[in-house]
């Protein structure tokens, strides 16, 4: 059964149509997978930014603690 030209160009034009969908959709995805690689690496410092000062706050108050607990005479007596 032999096609009409108008179907072979409809044919065509529909195939040129999901390869650009396809093009697309894949630059979106793209794009999209770069914006949330963004947010992640963001999320991931703040984490960090809360641990090191977590970690500064402990490393700081506790020799400083640990220090003002003697007595201060006691202390210049034995040489702590």
């Amino acid at each position: 059964m032999p096609r009409s030209p108008q179907f072979r160009r409809s044919a065509f034009g529909s195939l040129r149509k999901n390869r650009l969908s396809g093009f697309l959709l894949l630059a979106v995805v793209t794009e999209r997978t770069h914006e949330i690689g963004i947010r992640k690496s963001l999320g991931a410092r703040r984490v960090l930014a809360g641990v090191a000062r977590m970690a500064g706050l402990f490393f700081g108050i506790y020799p400083a603690r640990q220090a003002s607990r003697p007595d201060p005479i006691e202390a210049l007596r034995v040489g702590r």
